[in-house]
């Protein structure tokens, strides 16, 4: 009986370290932690969107199709203090030899009760050309 007490007092803070230690390496920002968005919805929501890749006497824009998407991946979701979150995405669009690697953020809205995203706004943060462009 006195060992197993020993026992106790010696292993539960241990226990309530590891516990706190692995909770402050998954991190605050990890999207495990958050109601997140899945990326059918995020690249059906970029649909028709307009990206402008160079401004000047004639914009060059190149408006996002469905076929388009060859990558897609949420990288970071951070919870906003009015509600919302801001998810980093990374995505790429291919378009013949054309090759798009667009990355931005989405602010959406998770609605639990109705168990749904509302997508508030879609900003690119960084264009980068890739493959053949003339």
């Amino acid at each position: 009986m006195k060992t197993q007490s020993i026992v106790l007092k010696q292993c539960l803070p241990l226990a309530y370290t590891l516990l706190l230690l692995a909770a402050l390496l998954t991190g605050c920002h990890d999207p495990v932690f958050y109601d997140k968005p899945s990326d059918a919805s995020c690249m059906k929501v970029l649909v028709g969107q307009k990206l402008i890749l160079e401004k000047g006497v004639i914009d060059h824009i190149w408006t996002i199709e469905a076929s388009e998407f060859t990558a897609f991946s949420i990288e970071r979701i951070v919870k906003n203090a009015d509600g919302t979150a801001t998810a980093n995405v990374k995505f790429e669009l291919t378009s013949g030899a054309k090759v798009l690697r667009v990355q931005g953020t989405f602010v959406y809205r998770f609605h639990k009760a109705d168990g749904y995203v509302e997508f508030l706004s879609f900003k690119p943060t960084r264009l980068l050309k890739l493959g053949g462009w003339n």
